[in-house]
């Protein structure tokens, strides 16, 4: 079996989060385990004030998380339009700027553009879309800029190609307050051949989601959630590491823990049933937190799997 160790770098408001991720990082360090980090435009922008940080994830492989994560309009709402064309533009213009986090305006050069300035020397060319909700219309943009792994739709459960574009199995999410070891085994001991393990740094350190704030709209302004108390914290990082260290040992007995995604051999051949399953999970995420009601998403699904 492989493993792949995946974390969301998605909260720019919360100070605890930078301290998370330098922890999380020298455990991984300290366990010869290498992870794929996928981060937002706007941690970006406040990851270039943390030079220390910005050395310890070069030792990683970096993937890209979108501009302005639940900014709105986000990238459910500004695809889901009639014209394809029309959001294949706005995303690839989206996706190289900086959003103002309380407006959503585009205010310059960001995104992508930014976090491949700030580590000139990888190869950024995976992506995982916020809330795995994501629109092929933008994927076939983020293309463009170089991505060509997604960890955002629900497929497969092997790695699959399709039009360029290798799709990775759906994220396993792992709250780090619960058992991390025991929902391990029970991968191990399941039929997946590939387990994408997936942390929020954030669920590190604070105790509700960081952009519970947007959930009804952009904010008047930035406001942080509460904080775990340190008893809680260590507590999380404990059974993070006990995690990391039963891995250690798996390694010996035949897990491999991969970072560096490849192309699939095997081809997607669609169909009516995959994909509309892939496309009712991929707007789960803005139906429950956002109220929203695509209108026109599933027209590019459709157009952009030939049904």
């Amino acid at each position: 079996m492989k493993v792949m160790l995946t974390f969301d770098v998605e909260d720019f408001i919360n100070d605890g989060v930078v301290e998370a991720l330098t922890k999380i990082i020298n455990l991984l360090e300290e366990n010869e385990v290498r992870a794929i980090f996928f981060i937002t435009g706007h941690f970006t922008e406040k990851l270039a004030g943390f030079p220390n940080l910005t050395d310890l994830l070069k030792h990683h492989e970096i993937g890209y998380h979108s501009s302005a994560h639940s900014v709105r309009p986000a990238i459910f709402e500004y695809c889901d339009t009639e014209d394809y064309a029309q959001a294949f533009e706005l995303s690839l213009r989206r996706e190289t700027s900086l959003i103002n986090p309380l407006t959503g305006e585009i205010e310059g050069i960001g995104g992508l553009t930014t976090l491949q300035q700030l580590f000139p020397k990888k190869q950024i060319m995976s992506f995982r879309a916020p809330g795995l909700c994501w629109s092929p219309a933008h994927l076939e943009a983020l293309a463009t800029l170089g991505i060509k792994y997604d960890f955002s739709a629900f497929l497969n459960s092997e790695p699959i190609s399709y039009k360029e574009m290798t799709f990775y199995p759906p994220a396993q999410f792992f709250n780090p307050q619960y058992q991390l070891t025991t929902k391990l085994g029970h991968y191990l001991f399941s039929k997946i051949k590939l387990a994408v393990l997936t942390f929020h740094t954030c669920g590190f350190v604070n105790e509700k989601p960081w952009d519970s704030i947007y959930h009804n709209g952009n904010p008047k302004k930035l406001l942080t959630v509460g904080q775990l108390s340190d008893k809680q914290k260590e507590m999380r990082l404990k059974e993070f590491e006990k995690l990391l260290g039963n891995i250690r040992l798996l390694r010996k007995m035949g897990l491999k823990v991969i970072s560096n995604p490849e192309k699939s051999d095997i081809e997607l051949n669609p169909n009516f049933e995959v994909i509309k399953r892939c496309y009712q999970q991929s707007i789960e995420w803005p139906t429950k937190f956002f109220g929203y009601k695509p209108h026109f998403l599933y027209n590019q699904f459709a157009w952009y799997f030939n049904l």
